[in-house]
């Protein structure tokens, strides 16, 4: 026995060297791949293009021998990624100085140059800038990594980093990746149907990143309201009448969806059943207007259901013309038939309508808002009207708005309406005074028969990104102070690190809020008596039912 022990001391050594050298070489070849995978990341090919690394020494090697060797390659792999992503900001910050650098000599900044007042929540070149690194390298991971965990969690990781911690101007990357998104289901990249599912899968992979994906729902709310409203303004019939805009809608809810949940696409969704709904309850209220006769304009209304739309800012007691407020008392008459606790709010600002006007005895077909038409109706008959006049007629006290919808009429492409200055001369200003004087445009032409009539864009009638965002903070408040609740009633006793943990475990989907916010929140919840610091643990909280 003491013989066999002697042998399997000295056979548990051989085999311990015989390790040791073997590792000593592993090491040596992993230091040359890596060596070799640097000089790749960094550039010392000229093409940007090729390979980064060669797939069969992936797998033959690294993959099957030296796995120590993938986690510098990856480490290597994701600042590259950051790199390119970083060019991507710099070229986006390049375009918005721009303007700033073509002002006329002598004017200075103080050797800073800040954004451009024009500048607007969308950069379609940033968005298709950003797809076209996450789809290379993408396509990187599957064809030469074999989607290994270590480059996937690099791209994701360097992804991270470039959609959220690189605000360039006075919009979050939340808001020019939504405005992207508008921008495609408006039609204006000129997309087919298969092209636009694609872009909007990518654009789903993009928004997986992002931490502030609150700020993306709420302007992606605002922005499909707006286009939802413009195709059923446009449209007499039902919702298959544009069927393939609607598809293309519900299709991108429905990543949202499975990307965040139930919850974050609620009121996405129930705007679309509104529509869907109103389609159908239009149709019942012509029917009960042809049977009794009235009124004579052609009158639709399309109810939104409050929850699910953005506030939108209408003038109260506004003076409609005769036609429009008996179509008005009629279709609350009929509602009020099948629903006879709720109430219904007009909102002016988001409902349009085809005005027939004649000018030199040619008649035009002109598509205007609901503000514009009432207006219009003013001077019919020849009536000639000054600012306060207009104003009191309308009873209309938001001054902002009159002179907007005046601009729109008499400054415009299509200047319907003439504006004279107080003396009665003829007046080129585009600054509407209380002194203007306003009537029809006698000498109005134009080659066009169908006219539409661009509603003004005014602070005072849409959501501003300053008003969103201000939304956005007080909705995390509540949503943050509801898990919070949630979490406490269902444990009665929790510390502070376990509990802001599972805060930010549980609203994960709707954007990873600040700990410090968390923090206020609890603070606040023990002011009003849900919460309670533990007599014992100071960092401990109880709940209070």
């Amino acid at each position: 026995l003491n013989t066999m022990y002697r042998l399997l001391g000295r056979l548990e050594m051989y085999i311990h060297a015989a390790a040791m050298v073997e590792e000593e070489d592993e090491d040596e070849d992993i230091a040359g791949n890596t060596i070799r995978h640097r000089n790749s990341f960094n550039g010392s090919n000229s093409n940007n293009n090729r390979r980064l690394t060669n797939r069969e020494l992936y797998q033959n090697k690294l993959a099957g021998d030296h796995t120590k060797g993938l986690q510098p390659m990856a480490d290597l792999y994701q600042s590259h990624i950051l790199k390119l992503g970083m060019d991507i900001v710099e070229s986006r910050k390049a375009r918005l100085m721009q303007p700033q650098q073509q002002q006329p000599p002598g004017e200075t900044n103080n050797g800073k140059a800040p954004p451009s007042k024009k500048e607007k929540n969308e950069d379609s070149d940033f968005c298709k800038d950003l797809i076209a690194l996450h789809d290379k390298f993408s396509n990187v991971n599957r064809e030469t990594f074999c989607n290994h965990a270590y480059f996937c969690r690099a791209l994701g990781e360097s992804f991270g980093k470039i959609i959220n911690m690189t605000n360039v101007g006075k919009f979050h990357n939340a808001e020019l990746l939504s405005s992207f998104c508008d921008r495609v289901l408006r039609g204006m990249e000129k997309l087919n149907q298969v092209e636009v599912e694609q872009i909007s899968t990518k654009i789903i992979q993009l928004f997986s990143y992002l931490t502030d994906k609150d700020i993306f729902a709420e302007t992606y709310r605002v922005q499909l309201a707006k286009r939802l409203l413009t195709i059923n303004n446009t449209t007499s019939s039902s919702l298959s009448s544009s069927g393939n805009d609607f598809e293309a809608e519900k299709s991108l809810i429905s990543k949202l969806k499975a990307q965040c949940g139930t919850q974050f696409t609620s009121k996405m969704e129930g705007m679309l059943s509104d529509l869907e709904l109103g389609a159908e309850q239009r149709g019942k209220f012509k029917s009960a207007l042809a049977k009794e006769g009235k009124p004579k304009l052609d009158f639709g209304v399309q109810l939104l259901t409050v929850g699910h739309w953005p506030s939108y800012k209408s003038p109260e007691n506004f003076a409609v013309t005769h036609e429009m407020q008996a179509g008005m008392e009629a279709y609350k008459s009929w509602y009020n038939q099948y629903h006879q606790n709720r109430k219904i709010a007009w909102v002016y600002t988001q409902g349009s309508a085809n005005v027939t006007a004649i000018f030199a005895n040619k008649t035009y077909d002109l598509t205007v808002s609901t503000l514009q038409a009432v207006v219009l109706n003013s001077f019919s008959g020849g009536r000639t009207l000054n600012f306060d006049d207009l104003k009191q007629q309308l009873n209309l006290e938001d001054e902002q708005m009159l002179r907007g919808l005046l601009h729109s009429l008499c400054c415009g492409k299509h200047r319907v309406i003439a504006k004279r200055s107080a003396d009665g001369k003829a007046s080129s200003s585009k600054k509407i005074s209380s002194n203007d004087l306003f009537m029809a445009n006698r000498k109005f032409t134009s080659k066009l028969r169908k006219i539409r009539i661009a509603m003004p864009t005014l602070a005072s009638m849409e959501a501003t990104s300053a008003a969103s965002m201000a939304k956005v903070e007080e909705e995390r408040k509540v949503v943050i102070e509801a898990a919070i609740v949630r979490i406490m009633k269902a444990r009665k006793t929790s510390g502070h690190q376990d509990l802001v943990s599972e805060v930010l475990k549980q609203l994960t989907f709707f954007g990873a809020p600040n700990p410090r916010v968390i923090k206020r929140r609890i603070e606040d919840l023990i002011d009003r008596e849900y919460l309670e610091r533990s007599k014992d643990e100071a960092n401990t909280y109880n709940y209070l039912a």
